[in-house]
Parts: C-alpha cells; sequence; structure tokens
C-alpha cells in the first residue's frame, strides 16, 4: 500500500525496488534498493536490524513538483 488510495500492485518477475511517492501528484518512482544500502547496514550495526526491503514506500515530493512549489522548473535554479 503507497498510502494513496487502493493497494498497488505489479508483477514481482523482477527484484523488488523502493517506491518513491509523491505527496502532491501521487506520482511513484522506483528506485534500485541499492539506494538503502547505507541506512539498512546502519540499522544491523546500530540495532542487529536485519531489514526487508521487499516493500518500501518513502514520501515526499517529486522534482517537477518540488521545481512547481518553488517557482522553478525542474533543474531550473530558484528564482
Amino acid at each position: 500500500h503507497l498510502g494513496h488510495g487502493a493497494p498497488t500492485y505489479h508483477l514481482a518477475d523482477r527484484h523488488h525496488h523502493i517506491h518513491l511517492v509523491c505527496r502532491d501528484c501521487e506520482g511513484v518512482i522506483e528506485a534500485d534498493v541499492s539506494v538503502v544500502t547505507e541506512f539498512t547496514e546502519k540499522l544491523r550495526a546500530d540495532f542487529g536490524f536485519a531489514t526487508d526491503m521487499k516493500h518500501f514506500a518513502i514520501f515526499g515530493r517529486c522534482a517537477a513538483c518540488t521545481a512547481a512549489r518553488d517557482g522553478a522548473g525542474p533543474g531550473e535554479p530558484k528564482s
């Protein structure tokens, strides 16, 4: 469940991804689990906690919505 309506399902024919969920446009970006390697290693080292990253959603704002909110286009500096 990605927090924006009904649960989202997709064919699991490949390894799982981290879901980056935009709170503004509700778009979902799939990022490879390798982006959280440092985080999961720290959880294991500090807490002895072995993570299961088969389903992990991070909520925030995508680049386009951030730029629109800041008044600049994606990749453009803020005015």
